[in-house]
């Protein structure tokens, strides 16, 4: 009875140990960017040992970015030229004996200047939007304490 609780608790922080390393990307900032822009994910197990290489994929086109630094909580990567414009989800390939790919549930979008441009504006009309309802909410409030 002894032998085999020992057994259970070897195996079951075994399965625990392999399963904390499963790399999982959470999100990528800022999550649009043109050819050559760095973007940042960030994540849970994204070492170098975990993570072997990264890959913006669409559509079944892959298409490997470079690696500028890499820690246990994030990777810094810049968008390749050849990457053609759109949406893509990112995809690591994991190390370890037996790799593998595994697509993220993170995208990103790869714009060209006019769509940059353009969502720049949509940006910065939207914060106005922000900026007016915020103040017309404080101006309604101080009136409101008013007796």
């Amino acid at each position: 009875m002894r032998r085999t609780w020992h057994v259970f608790v070897v195996l079951f922080f075994a399965a625990n140990l392999s399963y904390s390393a499963t790399p999982r990307l959470t999100s990528v900032e800022p999550d649009a960017g043109k050819h050559g822009d760095e973007l940042v994910v960030s994540g849970q197990n994204l070492g170098s040992s975990n993570v072997t290489n990264l890959f913006l994929t669409a559509g079944g086109k892959d298409y490997e970015v470079e690696i500028k630094e890499q820690t246990s909580d994030s990777i810094r990567f810049t968008i390749p030229e050849k990457v053609e414009f759109g949406a893509y989800n990112l995809m690591i390939q994991t190390g370890g004996a037996t790799p593998a790919l595994m697509e993220q549930p993170v995208r990103c979008t790869v714009e060209n200047e006019e769509m940059a441009r353009e969502r720049a504006e949509e940006e910065a009309a939207f914060r106005k939007l922000e900026e007016e309802a915020e103040s017309e909410q404080e101006e309604q409030e101080a009136s409101e304490e008013k007796p």
